[in-house]
């Protein structure tokens, strides 16, 4: 365009709001997917401008804003609503779950309200995926969430690890033995150099992990997503496999000083007598904190 790409998409824009309805929205939904240092970026920042009054833009993006956006918020034009905003809270959960078991004409207990909001941590297509499941049952509200959903996995398997290549993959599932994770942890328990990298990657993008302790960081899978990648993990890995992963990751976390977590894999690895050592060792500590009980 000889006038320049600047000319070109505001000419373009104001073109397309003459075609519009008198108020209208439009959404530029799956923003991360155009490159940051895109020429598009800019054209469609400044086109914004072009666009007749009345009309809204919405961009959905995983993805923090790039520099053009960030000029249009400054000039206090664009609200940013970040994640922690879009996270269902509990009473919202609530009200949700309420809403759409109601037609069953039971009376929803709390208990299974709590339950709900603790698994899906504000996730609303989790919730939505969960009311599904219970709804599918039509007779009656059970007073567990029971299992996940095959719909929950579908969703996760479609749309979240099917993105990445399988060495990401395998970060992923070999991972989700651990409940939390530092990236030297995460690095020494699935082999890979690229664990701290790919953690970074998906907290930056918002994908189902939590960052803790900003000083040294900490990794935690939300919950359904976690439930969801041990499941592929044991599908797609041999049980001996899979139980030396354990043993491995179980050392590691005593090193740690994590023991009660490590004593935990060794239970699942059916490593008893490493396990045994450990609780032995670990007797006098507990003994000393006045940790009797054992149930």
């Amino acid at each position: 365009y000889s006038m320049g790409l600047s000319t070109f998409a505001r000419r373009y824009i104001q073109a397309l709001g003459a075609r519009l309805p008198r108020r209208c929205i439009l959404v530029l939904d799956n923003y991360q997917e155009l490159p940051s240092q895109s020429a598009l970026q800019t054209m469609l920042a400044d086109g914004l401008d072009e666009l007749p009054a009345g009309t809204s833009v919405i961009v959905i993006s995983r993805q923090n804003i790039s520099a053009p956006w960030a000029r249009v918020q400054a000039e206090q034009r664009m609200a940013w609503i970040g994640p922690d905003q879009l996270q269902l809270s509990k009473a919202e959960c609530s009200g949700i779950v309420r809403l759409h078991l109601r037609p069953l004409k039971r009376r929803v207990a709390q208990v299974l309200i709590d339950e709900i909001h603790e698994r899906v941590e504000g996730w609303a297509a989790g919730l939505m995926l969960l009311l599904a499941q219970i709804k599918q049952q039509n007779a009656m509200v059970p007073a567990s969430v029971g299992e996940t959903s095959e719909s929950v996995f579908h969703y996760l398997a479609t749309h979240v690890l099917q993105q990445f290549d399988d060495e990401v993959q395998a970060i992923l599932l070999k991972a989700s033995i651990l409940s939390d994770m530092s990236v030297q942890l995460a690095e020494r328990v699935t082999n890979s150099s690229r664990a701290g990298e790919v953690f970074r990657s998906l907290h930056s993008t918002r994908c189902f992990i939590e960052r803790r302790h900003p000083a040294e960081p900490w990794y935690r899978y939300h919950p359904l997503f976690r439930e969801f990648l041990l499941q592929q993990l044991v599908t797609r890995y041999s049980k001996q496999e899979v139980q030396e992963l354990r043993r491995q990751a179980a050392i590691y976390l005593a090193e740690a000083g994590q023991h009660e977590e490590s004593i935990e894999l060794l239970r699942l690895a059916e490593d008893w007598m490493a396990m045994g050592g450990q609780v032995s060792a670990l007797a006098p500590v507990m003994l000393g904190q006045g940790r009797l009980a054992t149930d």
